[in-house]
């Protein structure tokens, strides 16, 4: 179910009523902000049943605190209240060079 979130997460945005659960809108309200710092830590926090390093969790974590930083930064500083994380994505950037 956190997975599921997760991803909902990195594609939200103005999505309609009866969306999936973190699917809407990255607000100061919308507990997005929570989920993913309470996320970091749960991740921080697993361990390999074989005491192996597992790379790929702390680049979930850094890529998880990309957007705690943008929002507190956008928010705090351009005074932005709406975040739309699927705009951030490289299907946008693909888009416009498919245009262009």
């Amino acid at each position: 179910r956190k997975v599921d979130m997760l991803f909902n997460v990195f594609i939200s945005g103005s999505a309609p009523r009866k969306c999936q659960q973190m699917q809407h809108a990255f607000r100061e309200s919308s507990g997005h902000y929570t989920f993913l710092a309470d996320t970091c830590v749960l991740l921080k926090s697993l361990q390999s049943l074989s005491s192996r390093h597992l790379p790929y969790l702390s680049d979930y974590v850094f890529t998880m605190r990309l957007p705690l930083l943008l929002w507190k930064d956008l928010h705090k500083n351009s005074g932005i209240h709406v975040l739309f994380m699927k705009r951030l994505n490289q299907d946008c950037v693909e888009t416009l060079f498919s245009v262009i």
